[in-house]
């Protein structure tokens, strides 16, 4: 079961799970669909609570999606990341400037705040 919340200003629909929610609601999913996985990704949604059995490791989790990602979609993922060595698997990989300093800037709030 994935709990999420919508953290946009106004109504989010999501259709492919048939979901509308409106500002600050949260919904229940059997899993992620991948329009949640968008939504989630750009900043629109927030996973509250995932009790979904990992399978295997998915998409979002490796080093080519992020690159499949466009700039200001990756650089909302970077900074939703909280795993140091996923963003450095990811840095590792990256070629986009913005992205890469996304990373860079990420990566320092992780060690500041290990501290």
């Amino acid at each position: 079961m994935v709990q999420v919340k919508n953290v946009r200003a106004g109504m989010l629909l999501v259709t492919d799970a048939g979901l509308e929610l409106k500002r600050g609601e949260v919904a229940g999913a059997a899993s992620l669909s991948p329009q949640m996985q968008r939504a989630v990704a750009s900043g629109h949604l927030v996973v509250v609570r995932d009790d979904a059995p990992v399978a295997g490791a998915p998409e979002t989790d490796t080093p080519e999606s992020l690159a499949a990602l466009q700039a200001p979609d990756a650089v909302a993922r970077v900074q939703a990341e909280t795993d140091a060595e996923r963003l450095r698997s990811w840095l590792a990989a990256e070629k986009r400037r913005s992205v890469v300093a996304a990373i860079n800037a990420r990566l320092q709030e992780l060690g500041s705040n290990t501290g």
